[in-house]
């Protein structure tokens, strides 16, 4: 179970603190203990490197790993997230990259690149699972929201004309993948996919040239929206 996902410098109140690296933290996720592993507290930073923290009942918490995305100090990690499974860990790069590593061992296991016509970010990573798929989704800044297999095919996009979308969640109702975008256009969207149900489970290829991203709900803001959870969907979706 993942418990948090915020933006900005963790601290977890009077439990423990994050050790500062003097460069700013991105976005964290802070995984509940489980059976197979403790709580731990995962952070992207613009150090360019995604570490995992421990001892979190501690007044200051130790790291446990530490990953580099990339070998170009200039690239920073926009997003980090633990995969579908707790086990693995996604980074999301300045450099249009989604890399995967063990969280256990810090081993690079993959890697996603985000295409676009110029140079472009991915702001946002998710993995998901769908009727015994592993699907991720990428936001980037060029307008994109994407979906993409296993094998690191893309499946599926989103294309966001007006804004950059910077957090992508995708909340699953047994029946429908739903996708959730918010950009700094300060619209916050619920997309609903037509025909993804039925070729994922028919293991058909994704992408057909009728499919359609529906939209369910809509909302909007008078300034940047950074970030949008979806918790519950209700049988109307």
């Amino acid at each position: 179970m993942m418990a948090l996902l915020g933006f900005g410098t963790p601290t977890l109140g009077k439990r423990s603190a994050v050790p500062s690296t003097g460069r700013a933290c991105f976005c964290f996720q802070l995984r509940a203990a489980s059976e197979v592993a403790p709580e731990t507290l995962l952070t992207a930073s613009e150090d360019g490197t995604a570490r995992v923290w421990g001892d979190l009942g501690q007044p200051a918490a130790s790291e446990l790993l530490s990953v580099q995305h990339s070998a170009d100090s200039n690239v920073k990690v926009l997003c980090a997230r633990f995969d579908a499974s707790g086990l693995g860990i996604l980074t999301a790069g300045s450099d249009g990259y989604v890399r995967f590593w063990s969280a256990r061992t810090g081993a690079a296991l993959r890697y996603v690149r985000h295409e676009a016509s110029g140079p472009c970010s991915v702001r946002s990573v998710q993995e998901f699972l769908f009727r015994g798929k592993k699907l991720v989704l990428t936001a980037a800044d060029d307008h994109t929201v994407r979906v993409w297999d296993e094998a690191g095919e893309e499946v599926e996009r989103i294309e966001l004309v007006s804004t950059a979308s910077f957090a992508v969640s995708a909340p699953i109702d047994g029946r429908q993948i739903h996708v959730l975008t918010a950009g700094t256009d300060g619209a916050v969207v619920l997309w609903r996919h037509s025909d993804l149900r039925a070729q994922v489970s028919e293991r058909q290829a994704l992408g057909s040239p009728d499919a359609a991203w529906e939209k369910v709900l809509e909302l909007q803001h008078s300034c940047s929206v950074q970030t949008a959870r979806v918790y519950a969907l209700s049988g109307a979706y």
